[in-house]
């Protein structure tokens, strides 16, 4: 089932036991409601930090122009406007390499999408960024420390790329606001709660009911939303 973040808070004040009257509202509130409050907040930006990989929390970049010469790009520079976290590199799925950043000439269309591989970034520095270089169609890309990409070589022409990143945790913040992971496990939020509030309170049974609930509930959404443990393999895909 769905909860808002008002739901979710008015179900750990009713399930805790540990709360009294739940709250009105997701602001304004003070003492123990205040304390519902941020422990629900708490609670999701945890599950969300479990791991960088649930499906929710990844994104994708839109057909964009590069600059001609301009082999530096933010988030923002690529249209993402908000909770951009870091680019999606290459990465093995089902044994094969998948490479998630693709370019094409606008002027030809689609039709002309391929690949880009991705390269460390040492050898991006040292391949394109040391002296000058013919500006032609990049065929790679590097993840830079700074958490920008980096493409090369350099382009002669507008060329519009398609690719991947992660988003930042999802804040909840209105009493309407509803998390982004699948509804069936919108309960979990409120058993990592009561982890909290055993911790906090020192109550040692409540921490373990919570506890065994929540750790059934995370193995259900690893399954369900975090990508397959890959072996082996290195093709790409065709």
């Amino acid at each position: 089932m769905a909860y808002t973040f008002l739901q979710l808070c008015s179900l750990l004040a009713t399930r805790s036991g540990a709360v009294g009257t739940a709250p009105s509202a997701v602001t304004g509130q003070t003492g123990r409601q205040a304390k519902v409050v941020d422990w629900i907040m708490n609670a999701w930006t945890l599950i969300q930090g479990a791991s960088t990989d649930w499906d929710w929390m990844q994104g994708e970049v839109a057909a964009t122009a590069l600059t001609i010469n301009d082999m530096s790009y933010s988030g923002s520079d690529l249209g993402i406007a908000s909770r951009f976290a870091a680019f999606k590199g290459d990465r093995l799925v089902d044994g094969y390499v998948y490479r998630p950043w693709t370019i094409y000439d606008n002027s030809i269309g689609q039709s002309d999408e391929t690949a880009l591989r991705e390269i460390p970034y040492v050898q991006w520095r040292l391949a394109y960024d040391r002296g000058t270089h013919t500006a032609i169609r990049p065929s790679v890309y590097a993840l830079a420390p700074d958490g920008t990409i980096r493409f090369g070589p350099k382009p002669d022409i507008a060329y519009r790329v398609r690719g991947e990143y992660r988003k930042t945790p999802q804040i909840l913040a209105a009493n309407s606001d509803t998390p982004e992971l699948p509804d069936r496990f919108h309960d979990m939020i409120v058993w990592r709660a009561i982890m909290l509030i055993g911790g906090h309170d020192e109550t040692d049974a409540q921490y373990q009911q919570a506890a065994i609930k929540y750790g059934e509930m995370m193995l259900a959404l690893q399954k369900e939303c975090l990508p397959p443990i890959n072996f082996g393999g290195c093709e790409p895909f065709a």
